[in-house]
């Protein structure tokens, strides 16, 4: 858990798709770590490295909490795992290009990946597709504005006439997007009230299934 809405909103899509499988007496065993996140933020994203180094103690530490897997519960510091996980004996993590590499596996797709400024104008997150099968089509310079506002308001606080505007935007203008990939809590947020999610996929909502689903195979 790196923020507390961010953290919150995890645990309750666990729970809710667990309980939608399962009823709604049905006990979810969790274990959450919760990381003091503004002073990390505060490094992101020129200062990788320390930011890495400060989150490395969490890292080892979910290592030895005793549980079978575990999810970051923020997209942006999959990157921060990266540079330091050669120093993390465990591989519990379920990892974000796992997760990927398995969603988008079939066929060719033009995505577009809805993030912060950093991750939408970066390498990293592209990086773990398979670009033989995804071809990533990059949104203007005032959508990303756009998305990166919206980003921000959602961090604190709610404003859906906004997401709607701005979701509704992404749909008409990139007719050709075959997947709108949500690589940010906040906008997963904000897409949950949106009535036209059919071309969205969120990485947030997919590690939220991936680690169910592996809960529920180790139960």
């Amino acid at each position: 858990m790196t923020g507390a809405r961010a953290g919150v909103w995890y645990l309750r899509e666990l729970l809710n798709r667990a309980r939608a499988l399962n009823g709604d007496d049905f006990v979810l065993p969790v274990k959450t770590l919760s990381v003091p996140f503004h002073s990390i933020n505060a490094l992101l994203p020129k200062k990788m490295a320390l930011a890495s180094a400060k989150m490395l103690p969490y890292f080892q530490e979910m290592e030895i909490l005793g549980v079978d897997k575990y999810i970051l519960a923020n997209i942006t510091l999959h990157e921060a795992f990266d540079q330091v996980q050669h120093q993390i004996s465990g591989t519990r993590i379920l990892h974000l290009h796992d997760i990927i590499r398995n969603t988008f596996n079939k066929g060719k797709k033009k995505i577009m990946i809805v993030g912060s400024m950093y991750t939408m104008r970066g390498s990293y997150l592209p990086s773990l597709f398979d670009h033989d099968h995804i071809e990533i089509v990059d949104a203007s310079g005032v959508m990303q504005i756009s998305l990166d506002e919206l980003r921000r308001k959602f961090y604190n606080g709610n404003n859906r006439q906004l997401a709607n505007q701005v979701f509704d935007d992404l749909l008409q203008q990139y007719p050709e997007v075959d997947a709108f990939v949500i690589a940010c809590t906040e906008h997963a947020l904000a897409l949950e009230e949106y009535p036209d999610k059919d071309r969205f996929i969120s990485l947030p909502h997919l590690q939220v299934e991936y680690l169910l689903n592996s809960q529920l195979k180790t139960s």
